[in-house]
């Protein structure tokens, strides 16, 4: 929020941890009010560089929404898109994608059916255990709720079940449909490249983010054992 009268908007993309981003901000907002917001590189490196200990997650994410929020502040005072501020339009049109959930179990194969008979072309499946503690109310898994039982993640057992299912889908959509699985960095490289010769033949249009992206030794490592 801006004195005057302009707020922007941001997302910390780090679900399951919303208390702990806030308490960042909170941290943060000692330095922030009374800041020009136009000033964004400014104080992006100033919330970076400041503090004693190195950036992770929650600081990158909360610096994150700080930042997209300035830029929307920033579009909004000068009367245009924030695209505009950022080298302008490119295309007209962006092909989209649907998650129709995790690849734990049946349910996964009913709503891959139920997106492609509403048009969609593109579908991405998460990866998970066969536990109640990942099962959302729509089918689409990405973290367990507060009252949930946590359930650990055993990467081997969910290669099992994600290779099963994913071909399940791939039989029920057919091979004009384009389908890819994110991992969310949960393997390492020999347990992606397990997994990519797995299911080779299935025709994924990619893998995303099977191991950590803060080392591309590791990703040339896994690109090479696989057409993935």
């Amino acid at each position: 929020e801006t004195d005057a009268g302009i707020d922007g908007v941001g997302e910390g993309g780090i679900s399951g941890h919303e208390r702990v981003m806030d308490a960042m901000l909170g941290h943060f907002a000692t330095y922030l009010i009374g800041e020009d917001p136009r000033r964004i590189e400014h104080i992006w490196q100033t919330l970076y560089r400041s503090q004693y200990f190195e950036g992770g997650k929650i600081l990158g994410a909360t610096i994150s929404a700080i930042d997209i929020a300035l830029w929307d502040i920033l579009g909004q005072s000068l009367g245009v898109p924030v695209y505009q501020l950022l080298g302008g339009a490119c295309r007209e049109r962006v092909r989209c994608f649907e998650t129709p959930g995790t690849l734990t179990g049946p349910e996964c194969v009913e709503r891959a059916r139920e997106f492609v008979d509403a048009g969609w072309r593109h579908l991405r499946f998460m990866t998970g255990m066969p536990s109640p503690a990942w099962a959302g109310l729509d089918g689409a898994t990405y973290a367990p709720t507060d009252d949930a039982e946590l359930t650990t993640y055993e990467p081997l057992e969910s290669l099992d079940l994600a290779a099963h299912w994913i071909r399940e889908v791939r039989a029920a959509v057919g091979s004009s449909i384009g389908l890819s699985i994110d991992f969310h960095h949960r393997l390492s490289v020999a347990e992606a490249a397990i997994f990519c010769q797995r299911i080779a033949d299935v025709g994924l249009e990619f893998l995303e983010e099977p191991i950590r992206a803060q080392s591309p030794a590791a990703y040339h490592q896994l690109r090479a054992m696989t057409p993935i």
